[in-house]
């Protein structure tokens, strides 16, 4: 198990070549499957990796090349969810202000239902789904959910727009 909070400082291989990556963003849909993971390059780049595979606190992308975020288009994130408690995407000047807005609307961080939000995003080892979510008010209690603790469906609608039952 991974958390969000956990995912950065890391390393990328892309074939023989690797990079420093400061964040991992995995993006989720609203069956809590992983479509795509952001990597954000110490180098400033920001980079759309397909699947790459996950091996000792490094991804792995073997022949596969990431596409450039500004080759991405806008659409491709609607309906779909990624956690960034840092905000990490509000300074990037660098991404084209309709990509910058699509990402930040998918951030989990500014929704909140009274006072509760979500404090980190719990994702399987091989970084493939979201198995729970870890939702707190800020200070003192914070309650996982998954699967064997169902998140409330008056939840489920403020964090994720869907019910209990899909």
């Amino acid at each position: 198990m991974k958390k969000q909070t956990a995912l950065r400082s890391l390393r990328v291989r892309i074939n023989d070549t690797l990079l420093d990556a400061s964040f991992v963003f995995p993006f989720f849909d609203s069956t809590f499957w992983v479509r795509f993971f952001l990597v954000v390059a110490d180098s400033g780049h920001f980079l759309v990796y397909e699947r790459p595979h996950w091996e000792r606190r490094m991804f792995v992308a073997y022949g596969k090349r990431p596409l450039p975020l500004a080759n991405t288009q806008p659409d491709r994130f609607l309906r779909l969810f990624h956690f960034d408690p840092w905000w990490t995407m509000r300074g990037a000047t660098s991404i084209s202000r309709t990509i910058r807005q699509e990402i930040i609307a998918t951030n989990l961080a500014a929704r909140r239902q009274g006072h509760l939000v979500i404090r980190d995003v719990v994702f399987s080892d091989d970084l493939e789904q979201v198995e729970g979510v870890l939702v707190g008010d800020g200070v003192f209690r914070a309650v996982s959910y998954n699967q064997a603790r169902p998140m409330p469906q008056d939840m489920q609608e403020v964090f994720f727009g869907r019910s209990a039952n899909g």
